[in-house]
């Protein structure tokens, strides 16, 4: 029943096996949550559709519109682009080696720990079931293959960061969010009618919505130099753009957003956001850091300059920009309304108006309204 439920959700016989023969560990190791035994194959089907919906989600291929520029991805992209260079994966599998053979070197029985807990991903209740021992046991044996582990891989780690250390660190300029900035303009005449026509009696709905790569649906937030006169364009979505221009409108609303949230959780866990940066740049798509401090640990995260901008506007975190991406994007003032009508445009050259004042063609994005609803 439940490979036949699975099979219908994936249309994947393979993967369908897989995830039912996950349920059924999974129900085997939480029987004791079971509160009515005659809903087992009821609840049994639960944890299928649970574990399915899972596997769909991981098959998402389609991107939502903020993803536009500011995380795209890029034309023409194929795996082969992020694979490791040769010389990565021979260091990488040398790395493997060593931690592998580190492992082999413990006791059976902390060896078996290890590879329940840390490579199979077990839990330690899970391990106490499987191993048929007590809980203490199972903690002490880890307990013991750490500290052994960790006498034998430090030095492989330090050797590993030695050779690894950059020969010199990124050179980054501090930049301020200047301004969040949309188009405004009238769109081509067919789509303007179509998106307004009403249908008669007789014919049928064809109202349109403006696609999503119109010109008029972009944003751009734009970093300036703190101390000079380049600046940054990073387009983004409408939604993280209007988050952006709250924050720059020193205004906050009534509820928590997303933002808001995460800044609340990282106080919460002591952790605070030292700084962020655009660090590179990649066939049009920006990438962002931050640098997060967790007690005396820092740790860099991955983010979209969207996101690392917002967070860092509500954090008072500073804000940089790598010389590179500076020197390969960055513009002068005086030029920068020139080059976001050549970029709105790239894709609409049909659609293009040339005008006198491009800077005319812009204006800064306007707070929401974020106000609690009328009662």
């Amino acid at each position: 029943m439940t490979l036949r439920l699975a099979g219908r959700m994936l249309n994947d016989a393979a993967e369908a096996e897989d995830v039912t023969q996950e349920a059924c560990l999974h129900a085997f190791l939480t029987l004791d949550r079971l509160r009515d035994a005659e809903r087992f194959g009821a609840w049994l089907c639960g944890i299928v559709v649970n574990l399915c919906r899972m596997r769909l989600r991981a098959r998402r291929t389609t991107y939502a519109l903020e993803d536009w520029d500011g995380g795209r991805v890029p034309p023409d992209f194929t795996w082969a682009d992020v694979q490791p260079s040769p010389e990565a994966t021979y260091e990488l599998y040398e790395l493997h080696q060593r931690v592998s053979n580190a492992i082999t070197a413990l006791p059976a029985e902390q060896q078996e720990m290890v590879r329940l807990h840390y490579l199979d991903g077990l839990r330690l209740s899970e391990i106490e079931m499987i191993a048929g021992v007590p809980l203490g046991t199972v903690k002490a044996r880890l307990h013991r293959a750490r500290q052994r582990l960790r006498a034998e891989l430090v030095p492989v780690v330090l050797d590993y960061k030695r050779i690894h250390k950059p020969t010199e660190e990124a050179k980054m300029i501090e930049m301020i969010v200047h301004e969040v900035v949309m188009r405004v303009g009238k769109v081509k005449d067919v789509l303007e009618a179509a998106s307004r026509e009403q249908p008669g009696p007789e014919m049928k709905d064809v109202r349109k919505s403006l696609p999503s790569d119109n010109p008029l649906m972009q944003r751009v937030v734009l970093l300036k130099e703190r101390h000079g006169e380049r600046i940054l364009p990073i387009w983004i979505g409408p939604h993280e753009a209007d988050m952006l221009a709250l924050q720059l409108a020193e205004k906050a609303p009534f509820r928590p957003v997303t933002y808001d949230l995460i800044t609340r959780l990282l106080e919460a866990a002591h952790m605070t956001v030292e700084r962020v940066a655009v660090s590179r740049v990649h066939e049009d798509v920006y990438y962002a850091t931050l640098w997060v401090r967790a007690g005396s640990q820092i740790q860099e995260v991955d983010a979209r300059p969207s996101d690392a901008l917002n967070l860092a506007l509500r954090v008072n975190a500073p804000v940089f920009a790598d010389e590179s991406v500076l020197a390969q994007c960055g513009v002068e003032v005086t030029a920068v309304w020139e080059k976001l009508e050549t970029h709105a445009w790239k894709d609409h050259e049909a659609e293009r108006v040339v005008l006198e004042d491009a800077r005319a063609a812009w204006q800064s994005v306007p707070p929401p309204d974020v106000s609690p609803p009328a009662k």
